[in-house]
């Protein structure tokens, strides 16, 4: 058998893929791309502001913006969803739910 070319990245094993640990993972990737437009967007401005070419576009960075915003929201549904469940359900000490 031949190992696949491309293996995603994940924070966690997927044996461990339940419940709080697949909200945490996809939220933690979406708010660390989030930071980072986010701090390209910033920097763009700022070097524009200093006189400089900036990193990118002002209709590019509206749109990199916008689809930051797009990507909070989700992780707020997200985490409502998962609220939701949770109040439904008993998680003991290990994380385990019952």
């Amino acid at each position: 058998m031949n190992a696949p070319l491309f293996t995603p990245f994940e924070w966690v094993p997927p044996a461990k893929r339940r419940g709080p640990y697949n909200l945490l993972s996809d939220t933690r990737d979406m708010a660390a791309g989030v930071a980072l437009v986010l701090q390209i967007v910033e920097k763009s401005a700022l070097v524009e502001e200093a006189g400089g070419a900036p990193v990118v576009e002002s209709t590019d960075a509206n749109v990199l913006t916008r689809m930051s915003l797009a990507a909070m929201n989700l992780i707020v549904g997200n985490i409502d969803s998962h609220f939701d469940t949770l109040n439904d359900r008993v998680i003991d000490e290990k994380g385990n739910v019952q």
